[in-house]
């Protein structure tokens, strides 16, 4: 295809076509740089769409969206004129190469940032496999450099569907079906939650084309982007984010690598809400599961003590107190029950690398109506704080019924579990479905031993806690 545009463009191949037109690879003659440019007949019923992409398109700012240059026309057709992204779909991608959830990970993070960015005056709507392309980052001499381990990037393109936010939620049935919210494809209102949705789809589409499973923690977060309730989901993308941080530490063996004991950290966010009895719960009930787990009282209350004593001794118990009821400090895991949230956040803001805490922190969590507003306030100190060291943590509701926690959901932008009443700590077979889908969600390998090469079971040597990937 020899041609050259406006006396300045000469155009190499078509990189594609499409409903809206078509696109072309070419060269600036003067610059030597290539260049996009996007092509709508000036005849296309969709020619207002095109004008909109290219509004939207100069006002955004960001290393994951490419630049739009110039704006020309002729007597036939309207042109775009935009950055080249030297790479490929996500779709092609993922043709030719195996990635495993690190990388999954990696991509997603890099799409959350995107949006992040984007919503803060846009509403995207059409977020498919298609649109985001995966590229190799270029350095000022135009040659390819590592953003990161992966030496890629991804980049969001086609914002033909998109709209501003300042113009206010619209009915809008543009976009692809498969990865269209059920509000976009009915014609109802749409928000910045849309896109969500869209996200929680494009997650689902990556672990199904890398033949990577989806454990129980990706699969709540994934299930959280995508409920048919738009109020059910993700606020915003910002929560999402924290998750697959939070995934990724996890799996990078930010959590125990190297320890010889994993340290479980519970905090509650205000005194009764059940610390105590959770604690005793989760350590008895890894014991009943043959991980080598001990409750350690990490407060002056001694109310783990007192329960211990009384209950059967199921579990093993430290006390912090001096009172040292097992002096056998030989095990995989210690739950630690550190009482209020404000001792982690104490801990956490002093900066004492001898107090931060780098193991899995819980937080068992009012939802009642006249707790819930101090709860959202202790849950947001909380991350804020935990994102120095990106220690994981989830939030466990109590004294809710189900009804009550739905309601709840409605409001979190995380994830979060109900906890199950059980007047027995001892007695775990009413949790037993709770617990299993809290652990396997966080730190599947403590229960799958051999299988990961982890030791958690008793044996002749000194008991360790390791991922070994």
């Amino acid at each position: 295809m020899a041609a050259v545009l406006f006396d300045k463009y000469f155009v190499l191949n078509t990189l594609g076509t499409g409903g809206t037109g078509r696109v072309l690879l070419a060269e600036h003659i003067y610059l030597g740089v290539k260049r996009a440019i996007k092509v709508i007949d000036k005849g296309n019923i969709m020619k207002e769409s095109f004008y909109s992409e290219a509004t939207i398109l100069k006002t955004l700012r960001h290393s994951g969206i490419p630049v739009i240059y110039d704006i020309e026309e002729d007597e036939s057709s309207y042109y775009i004129i935009e950055e080249y992204i030297e790479g490929e779909s996500m779709v092609s991608y993922f043709n030719h190469n195996t990635c495993d959830e690190d990388r999954i990970l990696d991509l997603a993070i890099q799409i959350c940032s995107i949006l992040e960015y984007v919503h803060k005056s846009i509403v995207h709507l059409d977020i498919k496999p298609q649109n985001l392309l995966i590229a190799m980052r270029k350095d000022d001499n135009n040659k390819g450099t590592c953003r990161d381990s992966h030496g890629s990037e991804v980049y969001l393109v086609d914002f033909g569907s998109s709209m501003r936010i300042e113009d206010g939620y619209r009915k809008y049935r543009m976009g692809t079906y498969i990865y269209s919210s059920p509000e976009q494809k009915n014609g109802y209102d749409t928000d910045i939650r849309s896109d969500i949705y869209s996200f929680g789809m494009i997650l689902e589409y990556m672990y199904t084309q890398c033949n990577v499973q989806i454990g129980r923690f990706m699969r709540n977060v994934i299930d959280r982007c995508v409920f048919e309730d738009k109020d059910m989901r993700f606020s915003s993308i910002r929560p999402v984010y924290n998750c697959l941080m939070q995934r990724r530490t996890s799996i990078s063996n930010q959590i125990g690598l190297s320890q010889d004991v994993l340290k479980i950290y519970v905090a509650g966010t205000r005194a009764g809400i059940g610390v105590t009895h959770f604690s005793l719960m989760l350590s008895n009930w890894l014991c009943s599961h043959g991980v080598d787990a001990a409750y350690v009282e990490k407060n002056c209350s001694g109310d783990g003590r007192a329960i211990y004593k009384g209950e059967g001794r199921k579990c093993p118990v430290v006390a912090n107190m001096g009172d040292v009821i097992c002096e056998d400090m030989d095990y995989a895991v210690e739950i630690h029950d550190v009482g209020s949230v404000e001792n982690i956040i104490k801990k956490q803001t002093e900066r004492d690398t001898h107090n931060t805490h780098s193991g899995l922190i819980i937080v068992i969590a009012g939802g009642k109506i006249w707790e819930i507003e101090d709860t959202f306030t202790y849950i947001k100190d909380l991350q804020e704080v935990l994102e120095y060291n990106n220690t994981p943590m989830t939030i466990v509701f109590n004294f809710l019924d189900d009804k009550q926690y739905n309601d709840i959901r409605k409001h979190c932008d995380f994830v979060s579990y109900n906890m199950p009443y059980a007047c027995n700590p001892y007695e775990t077979v009413l949790c037993e479905e709770f617990m299993m889908n809290l652990i396997n969600s966080y730190i599947p390998e403590l229960l799958s031993g051999n299988k990961r090469g982890t030791i958690f079971g008793k044996n002749d040597s000194k008991k360790v806690f390791r991922f070994i990937r």
